[in-house]
């Protein structure tokens, strides 16, 4: 059965390793509210910096495809430094949605730092998670 979806009505997916994209996810529904966001921690799997590049491609896709079969998403947005950098070029080219990933504004915010360093916190937790954002 096809279905008609109103592309405003679909919600963003905002995906990273744990918890850290929550800042990201927070300032999306600051500048716009009404905007529907799941977010998707992959806390079983974390941290992603010690993981390959092949292992990383293919449970990051696996992932996000796994949330494209339960729900309809207009975009992904990796909020993880470390899954950008690897797996964002992969994302866009097996999916057909728009893919937005966190790495352009890590050298901006460098240079506006000062020292030109930045700290990463990273969690360990356990199991994948879905949050439906409201604030």
């Amino acid at each position: 059965m096809t279905q008609n979806y109103c592309i405003d009505s679909l919600p963003v997916l905002v995906m990273d390793s744990g918890v850290g994209g929550l800042s990201i996810a927070q300032e999306m529904r600051c500048l716009l509210p009404e905007l529907p966001l799941l977010y998707l921690a992959d806390n079983a799997a974390l941290p992603y910096g010690n993981k390959s590049e092949a292992w990383l491609k293919a449970r990051v896709l696996n992932l996000v495809k796994s949330v494209l079969q339960e729900d309809n998403i207009r975009m992904l947005v990796i909020a993880c430094n470390t899954a950008s950098t690897v797996v964002l070029d992969h994302l866009r080219a097996e999916l057909k949605i728009p893919v937005v990933g966190v790495v352009p504004a890590i050298k901006p915010a460098s240079e506006c730092s000062g020292s030109g360093h930045m700290d990463c916190w990273l969690h360990r937790e356990r199991s994948v998670v879905i949050i439906p954002m409201i604030w």
